[in-house]
């Protein structure tokens, strides 16, 4: 038995997926688990670094690359160091994802160590949400646990949760219908964070659930499952879903202190002053970087209050242009394309559903997520052995 296959790995694996949830210095800076991740992952990797590159792989690194390159142009050119954390980021993100394809490739079955991190936190975060205090919470207000910002709790739930329900190893119990309830915990941890992407998010998810339900109850990928089913079980689902928040916000305070503060900031601007705040006017604004992109870095250049565009989707377009935007989203469409079916779209849109809205493509368990898809049987290799 190889070490990939000991249950040691696992523990180890598992425990430093824990430590992600445990931010100990200020938002920007490593965190020690993400440091952590490198070195299991390179003593785990050792013996795979000789698979085969794909062109979704190509893709990456072409993006790599090319990112690197407009962000070294404008350092040169600005001297402003915010362009080079960029590609610092971009660069540990890509070794993470090369790392863990080669564990998730040589050992699937480690992909669910991902579902026993997040068994492990959500209880925690329950805990505190409800017993912890005003430490866990931001400003007194908002869900946090133990991360720096609720958004960072909510996405790093949003992650851990489709990568474990794509994950082809989960155990017996993990149906549809346990998924459900598992999924509404942590919808109710993401309303007291008050994420509105992370929301988005989950109900997308939510419909991944109802068609894995259907498709689950017929024993078959498509046969009998039809989009009315599925979107009336997902709003029943929702429909449950509100009553009992309902129910939590007339019966617990910081239910309902969460609900109060969620609509206050939904109300707060006016969906121009939203996308504004954003920067999704940008590329508008300015069509001069959209071939080539304005690099990442240095946003005293476009706006007074120093904020980056918060949108995964959007950043890439304006920072690294049509040419770099391509390479990064073709390389994940071909890493999905060939892997992915039926309700498991829909699983996978969550994270970029909350990316239309807020930036995470920093955050290292996103690069982590994508590495999992190793662990899911590959479509061309399948017709090529047929």
């Amino acid at each position: 038995m190889s070490f990939l296959e000991s249950k040691f790995a696992a523990v180890l694996f598992t425990s430093v997926l824990i430590g992600t949830a445990i931010y100990v210095f200020p938002s920007g800076m490593p965190q020690p688990a993400h440091m952590f991740l490198l070195l299991p992952g390179f003593f785990l990797a050792f013996s795979s670094l000789n698979l085969k590159v794909d062109l979704p792989e190509r893709l990456l690194v072409l993006f790599w690359v090319y990112s690197s390159f407009v962000n070294l142009f404008y350092w040169l050119l600005h001297r402003e160091t915010g362009f080079l954390l960029a590609s610092a980021y971009i660069s540990y993100g890509v070794l993470l994802f090369f790392i863990y394809r080669c564990v998730f490739t040589v050992q699937p079955k480690l992909s669910n160590c991902m579902l026993w991190a997040l068994l492990c936190v959500v209880p925690l975060l329950v805990y505190l949400a409800f017993f912890g205090g005003d430490a866990f919470l931001f400003k007194e207000r908002r869900l946090m646990g133990l991360f720096n910002d609720p958004n960072q709790m909510s996405y790093w739930l949003l992650i851990f949760t489709t990568a474990a329900f794509l994950s082809p190893f989960k155990p017996p119990w993990l149906t549809p219908t346990s998924a459900a309830i598992l999924l509404s915990v942590i919808f109710m941890l993401v309303f007291l964070a008050g994420s509105r992407s992370a929301l988005a998010g989950l109900s997308v998810l939510a419909l991944g659930i109802a068609w894995w339900f259907f498709q689950d109850k017929n024993e078959s990928r498509l046969d009998g499952v039809s989009a009315k089913k599925i979107l009336l079980s997902s709003a029943a689902f929702v429909l449950l879903l509100v009553l009992c928040l309902f129910l939590l916000y007339l019966l617990v305070e910081p239910v309902s202190f969460a609900a109060n503060d969620l609509w206050r900031r939904v109300n707060a601007r006016s969906p121009l002053s939203h996308l504004e705040m954003r920067g999704y006017l940008r590329p508008v604004e300015m069509p001069e970087y959209l071939l080539f992109g304005a690099g990442q870095g240095y946003e005293a250049r476009f706006s007074t209050r120093l904020l980056e565009i918060h949108s995964s989707l959007i950043a890439p377009l304006f920072y690294y242009g049509i040419i770099g935007w391509l390479l990064l989203y073709g390389f994940i469409y071909t890493l999905l394309r060939d892997r992915l079916s039926g309700w498991q779209w829909l699983v996978i849109a969550a994270p970029f559903v909350y990316g239309l809205f807020t930036y995470g493509l920093r955050t290292p368990v996103f690069w982590l997520m994508l590495a999992s898809i190793y662990a899911l049987p590959s479509k061309s290799q399948e017709n090529a052995t047929d």
